[in-house]
């Protein structure tokens, strides 16, 4: 007998939205006071900043949940407000390649100013 509770897709597209948002709490706090620590250093002192052991790789994750809590929150309004369900689709497939790629971008831009 299989006692594994199956979930429904709208449940779990609101987890991983709560979760995102939780995770992004402390990260938005924690770059809110980095940038205003470094509001008017110097370039050399903020990439200094940014290659320092935890930085870039906080920053990138801190980019990274940042874009896919976007990406879910925005699908969810298309889903809401949107009435066509090809139109729907088309929709939700672009927002998440127009994600995709501004991850990439920052990704690459800060790998770039890094290493």
């Amino acid at each position: 007998m299989n006692t594994q509770r199956k979930t429904e897709p709208g449940s779990r597209h609101w987890r991983w939205q709560r979760l995102s948002a939780a995770v992004l709490i402390p990260f938005a706090l924690w770059f809110t006071w980095q940038i205003a620590a470094h509001l008017h250093a110097p370039y050399e002192t903020t990439v200094d900043w940014l290659r320092q052991p935890w930085t870039a790789p906080g920053l990138m994750i801190y980019l990274a949940v940042m874009l896919w809590h976007s990406q879910l929150g925005l699908q969810v309004v298309v889903e809401d407000y949107v009435a066509c369900e090809s139109r729907r689709r088309k929709i939700i497939i672009m927002l998440k390649i127009m994600h995709c790629a501004a991850a990439a971008v920052l990704l690459i831009s800060l790998g770039c100013i890094v290493w």
